[in-house]
C-alpha cells in the first residue's frame, strides 16, 4: 500500500508539472477508477484524450476528447495512463491492433491496474 501511494504521488507530481507545458494526457480505461481519475485531472486543468472499449464510458468524462483507439490516445501526448483490469488488457492496448506502439509513442506510459 505504501509503495503504491508513493507511485501515485510521484505520478501526480509529474503530470501536474507537465501541465505548465500544456501537455495533453492520453487516458485508456474509463471504468470506476478511471472515470474518477480522469475527471480529477480535467478539474486540475489538464487536457485529456480518453479511450475505452465502451465508447459510452469514454463519452461520460466531461471535458475530455474521446478518441477511437489507444493509438489515437497516445498521439501528440507526453504521458499515457492506462487504468485497465489486468496485464493482458494492458498488453493488448500497447501492442495490439491500433495499440499505443503503432503510433510510435516514445514518451511516458503509466500502467495502473487492480492486478499485481
Amino acid at each position: 500500500m505504501f509503495r503504491k501511494t508513493i507511485v501515485l504521488l510521484n505520478l501526480r507530481s509529474n503530470i501536474l508539472q507537465q501541465r505548465h507545458n500544456s501537455t495533453d494526457v492520453g487516458f485508456i480505461g474509463i471504468g470506476n477508477m478511471g472515470t474518477r481519475m480522469a475527471t480529477n485531472m480535467i478539474n486540475k486543468g489538464l487536457k485529456l484524450k480518453v479511450y475505452d472499449i465502451d465508447s459510452a464510458a469514454a463519452r461520460s468524462v466531461k471535458g475530455a476528447t474521446v478518441v477511437n483507439s489507444p493509438k489515437e490516445a497516445a498521439q501528440d501526448v507526453k504521458v499515457v495512463i492506462t487504468m485497465l483490469p489486468d496485464s493482458s488488457v494492458v498488453r493488448e492496448s500497447v501492442r495490439g491492433k491500433d495499440g499505443i506502439v503503432e503510433g510510435n509513442f516514445t514518451n511516458s506510459l503509466k500502467k495502473m491496474a487492480t492486478d499485481s
